[in-house]
């Protein structure tokens, strides 16, 4: 919940819609829960998951490429 909410937080400050800033948490949230223990994300390893994500085939992306 923690990793979420700072991604919502960081999407809405950053200027984006809520619909974005919900994507790029729940993609932060994706990212955490793929490690073991107490882990954080970095924006990178956030931006490189909604990269993969997008280039997945019969997946179609709604979020745009995050700079």
């Amino acid at each position: 919940g923690d990793t979420a909410l700072a991604g919502l937080v960081l999407g809405c400050v950053g200027g984006v819609s809520l619909r974005e800033a919900a994507e790029f948490a729940n993609a932060a949230a994706g990212v955490v829960v793929g490690k073991l223990g107490t882990a954080t994300a970095t924006f990178g390893e956030v931006r490189d998951f909604l990269a993969n994500l997008a280039r997945r085939p019969n997946r179609k992306a709604r979020v745009q490429t995050v700079r």
